[in-house]
């Protein structure tokens, strides 16, 4: 039988496989770059592709420390805090800078445009479960206050 106890767990797996993931990204960058180069057609961008994929590790990193962050306080049955919405903000601003990152990059390459828009709708989605948290803090917070 599928529980919470056993969603959450795997979310959590989940998380660590992906960060495991971004560090092993630090190391196989140069030679994804190198494979990448060696099928593509066009002139060489290996040094621009390559600067893309290391700047998009950064808010990678920083997602990932945040989800780790909400699942934490999930964890503790603190669903409805602060402490969440800032973490969904923050995811926010994170797919934001990949958005902002792979936009640049759509200069050189156009289908980067198709990730940073991507990238963009999942930070328009965090920004509005952000703010039904935040709505829904507040409404605790009042219900709280008047018991």
């Amino acid at each position: 039988m599928w529980t919470n106890s056993k969603s959450l767990k795997l979310t959590c797996a989940l998380v660590w496989v992906v960060f495991a993931l971004l560090i092993t990204a630090v190391f196989v960058i140069p030679q994804f770059v190198d494979w990448y180069e060696k099928i593509s057609p066009r002139e060489s961008i290996y040094w621009w592709f390559c600067g893309v994929l290391y700047a998009s590790l950064i808010p990678a990193f920083a997602a990932m420390l945040h989800l780790h962050g909400l699942l934490g306080n999930i964890r503790l049955g603190e669903v409805f805090v602060k402490g969440n919405a800032a973490h969904l903000r923050a995811l926010s601003y994170c797919c934001y800078a990949e958005c902002a990152i792979f936009f640049a990059f759509g200069f050189k390459r156009p289908m980067s445009f198709v990730v940073s828009f991507a990238a963009f709708f999942f930070g328009l989605i965090l920004r509005v479960l952000k703010n039904v948290f935040e709505k829904a803090i507040e409404l605790r917070e009042e219900n709280d206050a008047v018991i």
